[in-house]
This record gives structure tokens, sequence and C-alpha cells, in this order.
């Protein structure tokens, strides 16, 4: 098989965003997103690079095409009409044996010999793998190369644009095409540029299929579990973003509280959200990486002066909680939120010292450093929570202003994308103030609310005029929705396999 990759693209969006290096050539885990794309096709030797003349000539980029240097490269001019022009120009599909065009910017996990068994038996005029469910890219509605398949068999395709407005149930193209021969790539190619099938001004490598089914052509479906998606700087930059957050939580590190501090950890929510889905327990026990969310939260920290869990009596499995060092205080009844819950944590509290109230469903960045300094309360937060900027109304924002907090956004729009997302952890001076703030707040807003949270108490805090600090923490990974928790268990999947 004759593995052809065009890789002569501007690499435009990145630019746009001041990302100079050509999209292929970028990091992830120690490689390039190329030798990424290599790793699909163990021991092929007849790999083909597509390059521009530009790139070829490029002093810049001769350090990175050495890389891949025992491969075949194509040099042509530049085609701003796509992989379609370039791969016709190449010349590369003047063959009769089977070729697979695979586009640059892209990797999946999936067994390459299984693949090519596939082939063998079923012998398809095409092949598309594709991919559907959940992944980190597609929960955000955009658009790609949809599938309409029949069993193993595509029956339709449609280059970005969906058949339903269910995107994340359809089958989406990763970017890797099959042709029993390269003639019969280059035919169908032709006569998409013959009639004029242009999208975004380019003919895309899955249009051509759109009339290879229309004449009766036999093209499979071939499915694929993980697939990663670096095409746009967003999903690039996520695609890290999550891979820092999955090295958090693998982390041995501890925090260490210097035994000046107490750890509170209100944990005593109905975990409504994931129940519905069919989660049996309290969100707190759900494993993350052999261990629970609690214990992982609890396993973070050491020399605290105590740590405190509430937990409602229902939800006690003493079973599940590995440390012996904590005090569970359990109630019979739900609380009215996270801020009456950590009111009840604080009153057992019986020292003057300062009060880290850590939420139950978020695993605070183990590189953060927990000190009050001047300030009265400490914010925990995260920047470019894109997830969170899809879902404005369900999170509190602090918006900016060189780390003092002057104004929140709690449960509505942020006041701008640079806002930063409360994680649900603070650090407050001791226990007298929160509960000075917890009554005050729920007299201010005693027929307003119907759930008080601790965002509240720091807007009563800022209104006050007391000194509220916030403390980014990069990777606190946050647990709270099955959405969140079901992406980090792929992004934990892919990135054992990257390793």
């Amino acid at each position: 098989m004759k593995i052809i990759i065009p890789m002569t693209g501007k690499s435009k969006r990145f630019k746009e965003v001041g990302i100079n290096t050509p999209k292929q050539f970028l990091s992830i885990s120690n490689k390039t997103i190329i030798e990424h794309t290599l790793d699909m096709f163990p021991g092929e030797k007849d790999i083909n690079f597509i390059i521009s003349t530009e790139d070829s000539s490029d002093e810049s980029l001769k350090n990175y095409f050495k890389k891949i240097s025992k491969y075949n490269f194509t040099v042509i001019d530049y085609q701003k009409a796509g992989p379609g022009a370039a791969v016709l120009e190449s010349g590369l599909l003047e063959t009769n044996d089977d070729v697979l065009i695979n586009y640059c910017d892209f990797s999946n996990i999936w067994d390459w010999k299984d693949f090519l068994s596939f082939i063998k038996e079923k012998s398809p005029d095409g092949v598309i793998p594709a991919y559907r469910g959940l992944h980190p890219h597609n929960i955000y509605g955009n658009d790609y190369a949809f599938l309409n398949v029949s069993g193993e068999s595509v029956v339709d395709i449609q280059e970005k644009k969906s058949f339903t407005e269910n995107k994340i149930n359809e089958y989406a193209s990763s970017g890797s095409y099959y042709f029993k021969s390269g003639k019969l790539a280059k035919k169908y190619i032709e006569n998409a540029f013959r009639l004029d099938k242009f999208i975004n001004n380019e003919i895309y490598i899955s249009t051509p299929y759109e009339e290879m089914i229309k004449d009766g052509l036999n093209i499979n479906l071939y499915h694929i579990d993980y697939f990663f998606q670096w095409g746009t700087p967003e999903d690039y930059k996520e695609f890290i973003y999550n891979l820092n957050e999955v090295d958090n939580i693998k982390s041995k590190k501890r925090i260490d509280l210097k035994n000046e501090v107490n750890l509170l950890i209100p944990a005593a929510g109905e975990s409504k959200r994931f129940k519905d889905e069919g989660y049996k327990n309290s969100k707190i026990y759900l494993d993350v990486d052999g261990s629970s969310i609690l214990n992982t939260i609890i396993d973070s920290f050491n020399n605290q002066l105590l740590t405190k869990v509430l937990i409602q009596h229902k939800d006690y499995l003493p079973d599940e909680i590995s440390n012996e060092i904590i005090d569970i205080i359990k109630i019979e009844n739900k609380t009215n939120g996270q801020a009456e819950s950590a009111y009840l944590l604080v009153d057992k509290v019986t020292n003057d010292n300062p009060v880290l109230i850590h939420s139950s469903d978020c695993v605070l960045d183990k590189e953060t450093k927990i000190e009050l300094g001047d300030s009265d309360i400490v914010v925990f937060t995260k920047k470019n929570y894109r997830r969170g900027l899809e879902k404005k109304n369900n999170y509190g924002w602090i918006n900016p202003n060189c780390g003092l907090v002057d104004s929140l956004s709690i449960k509505t729009e942020p006041m701008s994308k640079s806002s930063n997302i409360i994680i649900g952890t603070f650090l407050f001076k001791n226990k007298y103030l929160y509960e000075e703030l917890y009554l005050e707040t729920q007299k201010l807003n005693n027929t307003d609310l119907k759930e008080i949270h601790i965002d509240h108490l720091i807007q009563t805090a800022v209104n006050k005029g007391l000194k509220v600090s916030e403390v980014y923490s990069e990777k606190s990974i946050m647990l709270g929705i099955p959405l969140e928790y079901e992406l980090f268990l792929y992004m934990k999947t892919v990135k054992e396999y990257l390793n």
C-alpha cells in the first residue's frame, strides 16, 4: 500500500494566533504531530510526503524534515485548491496499487494490522476510518466530514455538514482515506474538480467518495475509538491542556500545608447529574487512576492541621475511604449547597488557623502554593477552560484584574473570554471570617437564591472591601459533571498510549 500524506498547507489559523511553526511540526508529548501520524503505520516503508517548494527550501524547517527523512518526499508548487489538488499535482496516484491518503494533523489509536486485514477480507473500493460519540474536540459542535452509514457501508458523505442535529452521534471521518488503487482515487478526485465540488475553495479528499457511492462502488466504514484532532489552534492547545490535567492526577507530589492550614472537603451533594446518567454511587467514589476522587484529593496534601469531610449518611462507604486520619462528619439530609456544607464543617474547627475549603470534585494542581500572604481570602481558578466557556452559566468566574478579585460573574456570562473559572476551592483567613460571610450572605440573599455558593460569599467579601486574591491552578482538573469525568478517562487512555 502506498501511503500519501499531503503536507503543503499554510497553517493559516495557527499563524493568526502567533504560532508560526507549521502545525505538523508542533510538539505533543515529546514528538511532532507528524511523528505521531507516522506511528499509525508501523512497519510501512512506502510513505510519501507531499511538500511545497517553499517549505522544502525553508532553512528553519530542515531539522524537522530530517526527523522523517527515511521516507519519500515529492515537492510541488503550492496548490490553493487544497489536498485534492496537491495529490493530483504530485503524480503519486499513477498506480494500480492501493493507496491511503492521510492528512498530516491528527493521529488515532487503532490496530494497523487489523485495518489491513479488514481491507483484505472486505476487498472494498474505498474505506473511511471514522469515529463517533464523545471526543474532546467534538463537544463544541464543529463541522467535519460526516458519514451516513448502514452497517459497515458508507451510503453518503458530506464535508463540513452533518446529516442530523445530533452531530456527536454521527460518524465523522478521521482524515484517512483508502482507495483500491491510485488511479481510482485520481479519477474521482478529478471528477470532484470537474463537478465544481469545492468547499471553502478547496477539494477535500472526502468529497470524491460522494460520486463513488453514486456510481455503486463499495465504500466501507472502519470504526475508531480514540481520535486526536490537532488541526486548529483551539484543539491543539486544549489537547495539551487536557494532558497536563492527567499529569496532575498521576503526579505523586503533595501540597505541603506546613501544619498551618485546616483542610475541609464538603462532599454532601446528591451527584444528581451522574445518577441521572446511570452512575450508582456518589461521584466522590469515582475512580480516576486507581483511586477515588475523594482519596485522590486527600492524598494530594501533606501536613494539614486536620482533615474533615462532610458526607450524607446514605453515601458513606467506609471501605472506599483509605485515609484513616480524616474525620468524616455524616449528616442525614442534603444541605442547601456547598456554602452550607462548608459552614457545617467550619463549625467543627477549634483553632484560629486558615481553612482551605476544597471542592469534592476537583483535584487541585499539585504545584499550587497554599498561601494567604496579606489577603483575607484566596480564590483558586483556571485560565482558558474552553468547555466552561461553552456552558458559561454553569460556573462562577473571576473577571481579570491582575490577581486581585473585584468582579465576579456567578452562574452568568463572564465579562470576557479572559475571565477565569472558579474551581470551587477557597482559602479563608480563619473559620470566623467564613462564618461571618456566610451568615451575612444568607441574610442578604434570603429570598433571592435557591442555593448559596461560596462564590456568593466571595462577592460579599469584595463588597465589604476585604482583600481577595486569585491564584491560578492551571493543572487542576474539574470532574463535577459526567462530561468532565468521561473526557478525563478518555484523555487518561490517550496519555498512556502516547507514553
